[in-house]
């Protein structure tokens, strides 16, 4: 019965890709046809600064076909393509799933609630409920709050970001975070300034470690 109403469904609701909407075969494992999973650029490599997690790891490189996806996504209300576009980055995780054993929680970069309510979720939450599935720990969405409705970051200049997220975050529940590792969360990984934003604040708070992780990279140093 439930291959029946499974079958059913996809006649009605076929597949489609994430980024062409090309129609694909009812059988694919992730939603992205050939031709545009071509153009996906990796990203290797873990970024290392002076910043206040260890390092982000990115699974691609932030191109024109992705920021139209993650535009639409955001914009067009369409969380189920995040998870898409979260199934499709996890095709390449090449990490150990040792490196993560030793942390407590997943946590996705918080919108304002402003934001929440035009966009009606958070689009790094759905991302960090993959990875967090992935990871097998926790997802806790709920252990900070974007307090600073800020700028988007994309809007700002490169010299304005830190200041546009400084101090925008603000941790709930000290107790949960005092000698915890984290990983962090986001879609885009640009400047660093929000991961790092937030990153802080846990560290005030006693964390003990903190990684990120985010679907794409823009970030040049």
């Amino acid at each position: 019965m439930v291959k029946f109403i499974d079958g059913f469904l996809n006649l009605l609701y076929p597949p489609k890709c994430i980024a062409c909407v090309k129609v694909l075969t009812h059988d694919v494992k992730v939603k992205i046809c050939g031709a545009c999973f071509s153009k996906l650029e990796l990203s290797d490599e873990k970024v290392y600064g002076e910043f206040y997690f260890e390092h982000v790891r990115s699974f691609f490189e932030y191109s024109d076909m992705l920021r139209e996806i993650i535009l639409e996504i955001k914009f067009g209300k369409k969380a189920h393509k995040m998870v898409n576009l979260a199934e499709v980055a996890l095709e390449f995780w090449r990490d150990d799933a040792d490196e993560y054993a030793g942390f407590d929680a997943v946590v996705p970069i918080p919108l304002h609630v402003n934001r929440l309510r035009e966009r009606g979720f958070n689009q790094a939450g759905v991302f960090a409920k993959v990875v967090a599935k992935n990871l097998e720990l926790p997802l806790c969405d709920d252990l900070c709050i974007r307090e600073k409705d800020t700028i988007p970051q994309a809007m700002m200049t490169m010299d304005n970001r830190h200041t546009n997220v400084l101090d925008a975050f603000l941790v709930v529940d000290d107790e949960r975070v005092l000698g915890r590792s984290f990983v962090l969360v986001d879609d885009v990984f640009t400047s660093g300034e929000t991961l790092n934003s937030l990153a802080k604040s846990l560290k005030d708070k006693g964390a003990k470690k903190i990684v990120c992780i985010t679907v794409c990279t823009a970030y040049r140093g």
